[in-house]
């Protein structure tokens, strides 16, 4: 809740039931589609799951194994993993538009999908729509929310509720060094000079970031994860454009969007 009283935050549709039934209230007419969407990420989990149990993750390519034990373990599971998902193989590495097409999907579920948060800078016509159903239940297994209105309205909430529990925020106040003593971190010094110690630091600057140019401290751990960070692939896209419309796609002509 908000300086003002009213709701900052609306709680997501909780389980599989909820989330459908409010689908279907928004997109009546889209009801057996959404059904065959929410059954396929239910299908498409299972199947996941058992691979995992099974220790092989989804991007290991059965042909690369060269050991026939290994290789006869891999089938076996992807046997398992058929019989829960028919489809399995084929979604595994099917692009997202290729989906819709494919899956004849109305215009509703491609909204919603192409809007999921977590794929923000990935280039949506080469994301495989494996990736999307493998974590499509992660904001629907556990309580989510989201914001009302616009961001800056929820980060000023945070903002306050850090503020009541007793935290200090600064602004404008880049932080330059991550100090470390004895391989543990001891603080952090700012571009201004001054030093705040603490034993923990949570930092959202890239691996490379913070391994090859915040942290001075020269032990071999340090030097090897600079390394490892240095070989991290980037995201498809490497910045993200927001535009506001004053009008919908289909009033501007704008037809390549998800």
């Amino acid at each position: 809740v908000g300086a003002d009283g009213k709701p900052v935050f609306i709680k997501y549709p909780e389980g599989d039931h909820e989330f459908r039934a409010k689908m279907k209230e928004c997109f009546p007419e889209d009801s057996a589609k959404i059904d065959q969407l929410m059954d396929l990420a239910g299908q498409f989990r299972s199947a996941v799951a058992i691979m995992s149990d099974g220790g092989v993750s989804l991007e290991k390519s059965i042909s690369k194994v060269k050991d026939v034990k290994s290789k006869l373990h891999m089938l076996g599971l992807l046997l398992k993993a058929k019989k829960v998902c028919p489809d399995f193989l084929k979604l595994a590495k099917m692009p997202v538009p290729e989906f819709f097409e494919e899956y004849e999907m109305p215009v509703s579920i491609r909204r919603y999908i192409g809007s999921l948060w977590w794929y923000l800078g990935d280039d949506i016509h080469k994301l495989p729509i494996a990736r999307m159903l493998g974590s499509f239940y992660f904001p629907i297994d556990v309580p989510c929310y989201y914001p009302v209105n616009t961001c800056h309205e929820y980060l000023i909430a945070m903002e306050k509720e850090l503020r009541d529990l007793g935290g200090e925020v600064r602004y404008n106040e880049e932080v330059t060094e991550i100090l470390v003593r004895e391989g543990r971190v001891t603080g952090i010094r700012t571009a201004g000079g001054s030093e705040i110690e603490t034993e923990h630091v949570v930092c959202n600057a890239s691996p490379g970031t913070v391994f090859k140019n915040m942290i001075k401290d020269d032990r071999t751990v340090c030097r090897q994860l600079a390394e490892e960070a240095a070989d991290i692939p980037l995201n498809g896209s490497f910045a993200t454009v927001y535009l506001g419309l004053n009008a919908t796609c289909e009033e501007l002509g704008i037809t390549n969007h998800p």
